[in-house]
C-alpha cells in the first residue's frame, strides 16, 4: 500500500510541475538550441536514456558535453568560429555557451521550477526525461517546420481541470 501511495504522490507532484517544467524547457530551448546539429541532441537523448538514476544521467549527459566543449575549445583556440555547444548563448542566464548552460540547467534542474533537493521530483528520472524528452522535441519540429513550436500551456491547464 505505501508504495501505490507514493507512487500517486509521485503522479500528483508530475502534474503540478508540468507546466513549469515545459516552460522552463522552452525558455532553455529559445537560447540558441536550434542552431544544434540533430546528432548532438540525439546524443544527449542516448546518453540519458541509458541511465538508471537521474544522478547518472546527468553526468553522462555532463561528461558528454565537457568532452565536446573540450574539443571545440581547441579549434577556437586554431581560430575558427564557435560552433555546435560552444556558440554563445542567445538570452541570459547561466553559462557562456550552449554547452555550460545545459549542464547548468541539468545540474540545478531548473525544468523543476526549484533548486531545492528535497523536492520530490528531483531524483525522478520520468520527470528527467520529460524535461529532455520536450527539448529535443522541440529541437526536431524547428528542424523538420523551419518554425518554432509554441508550447499550449492553457489546454494543459484544461486538461487538468
Amino acid at each position: 500500500m505505501s508504495n501505490l501511495k507514493n507512487e500517486l504522490g509521485l503522479r500528483v507532484e508530475r502534474r503540478a510541475v508540468r507546466d513549469s517544467l515545459l516552460r522552463a524547457t522552452e525558455s532553455l530551448y529559445q537560447a540558441g538550441y536550434k542552431s544544434l546539429p540533430p546528432s548532438q541532441m540525439a546524443a544527449i537523448r542516448d546518453y540519458a536514456q541509458g541511465a538508471a538514476s537521474v544522478r547518472a544521467a546527468i553526468a553522462k549527459v555532463i561528461g558528454f558535453i565537457s568532452d565536446q566543449l573540450e574539443k571545440l575549445d581547441k579549434e577556437q583556440e586554431r581560430g575558427l568560429k564557435p560552433r555546435s555547444w560552444a556558440k554563445p548563448v542567445q538570452t541570459g542566464g547561466e553559462g557562456k555557451n550552449l554547452g555550460e548552460r545545459l549542464i547548468a540547467w541539468l545540474g540545478t534542474r531548473c525544468y523543476l521550477g526549484t533548486a531545492d533537493e528535497n523536492h520530490p521530483l528531483w531524483n525522478d528520472l520520468p520527470t528527467f526525461h520529460l524535461a529532455l524528452a520536450t527539448l529535443l522535441a522541440l529541437h526536431r519540429y524547428e528542424q523538420a517546420t523551419g518554425k518554432s513550436m509554441a508550447l499550449n500551456l492553457t489546454h494543459h491547464k484544461q486538461e487538468a481541470a
